[in-house]
């Protein structure tokens, strides 16, 4: 069993790359919850594969609409991998995300 000394909450505004390579962003997991975001916001998630940028996988924040629900495994679910990078830029709505050490 993994165990995680503390988190560090973090926002990523819509229509921002937020580039999680930096030191100070150094985790284990994440924890992604969505802040708002509805179907249409286009949110890209990358992953560390072998020490490189993984190709972008796209994050449907969990939803309801019209009487249905959406998600993705990403959405409130605890990751244990490190993320490379979290791009908004084509959402409309910020996204919220908990970095685990």
């Amino acid at each position: 069993m993994e165990f995680y000394k503390e988190g560090r909450v973090l926002t990523v505004l819509a229509g921002t790359t937020l580039d999680l390579g930096a030191a100070q962003y150094n985790h284990k997991a994440v924890f992604i919850v969505s802040d708002g975001p509805t179907l249409s916001d286009t949110i890209n998630i990358k992953f560390y594969t072998k020490g490189v940028k993984s190709a972008a996988v796209p994050y449907v924040p969990a939803c309801y609409i019209d009487g249905s629900m959406n998600n993705t495994i990403f959405t409130n679910a605890l990751i244990p991998v490190r993320l490379s990078e979290i791009s908004t830029v084509g959402a409309a709505s910020s996204i919220r995300v908990t970095l685990f050490n």
